[in-house]
């Protein structure tokens, strides 16, 4: 497992909305009505892009959640483990 250097992530990868919906579907509910208070993410300075690799991370008010893909399918939401 690729953590791309990030110490406390560990990115758990699903492959179908469904599985999403069962394993995240009551915290991501919990987000609605909340305010998106911070976004973070990897920036490639150099070539003045967002880094599409890394997670990116949605702070609602104190409650984060780090999100990230791979290949076509692949998602991972993990939550609280990154120290942005």
């Amino acid at each position: 497992m690729f953590d791309f250097g990030i110490a406390g992530y560990q990115p758990t990868w699903l492959g179908c909305r469904s599985d999403v919906a069962q394993v995240h579907g009551h915290r991501l509910r919990d987000l609605a009505g909340r305010t998106l208070t911070r976004v973070w993410m990897v920036w490639d300075l150099k070539d003045d892009e967002w880094f599409c690799d890394c997670p990116v991370l949605f702070d609602f008010e104190g409650r984060q959640v780090e999100i990230n893909h791979q290949k076509l399918g692949d998602l991972s939401l993990t939550w609280n483990t990154i120290d942005a």
